[in-house]
């Protein structure tokens, strides 16, 4: 994928937030609606046969999600062949940065509040049924 490409004639990539074996994520622009959005978009070749009906489920589950430390799921689609979900766009650090920026580890109370935030997360996703082992 590249910048200015446009998903399902309505969401335009605009930069690349990252990247990894599940495939990249996008700041984007959704065209109809006029606001930021994140966009992932899986790796070409993905889904196979199973994985397309996986990931349609992963993205309905997570679409009834609501808590301040989990992403809103707007969409999903398909472009090319390759599928892709459509998120609210957070603004912040990611946890990857900010352990980076302390590679001798975050101070214990900074890690205590990091963990409790996810804890906090997991167990909302889990009470709704969201969370389960593949």
């Amino acid at each position: 994928m590249e910048s200015g490409t446009e998903l399902a004639g309505r969401y335009r990539l605009e930069s690349l937030l990252g990247h990894g074996e599940t495939g990249e994520a996008w700041r984007s622009r959704d065209l109809v609606l006029d606001r930021e959005v994140a966009v992932k978009v899986l790796p070409a070749g993905v889904p196979g046969p199973g994985e397309e009906r996986q990931f349609r489920r992963e993205a309905q589950s997570a679409a009834g999600l609501r808590h301040q430390g989990i992403n809103v799921v707007f969409d999903i689609g398909q472009h090319d062949g390759r599928m892709f979900i459509v998120m609210e766009l957070l603004h912040g650090q990611d946890l990857a940065r900010l352990l980076k920026e302390h590679p001798g580890g975050l101070p214990v109370s900074q890690a205590l509040s990091v963990g409790g935030e996810v804890a906090a997360a997991l167990a909302h996703a889990h009470g709704r049924g969201s969370c389960t082992a593949t």
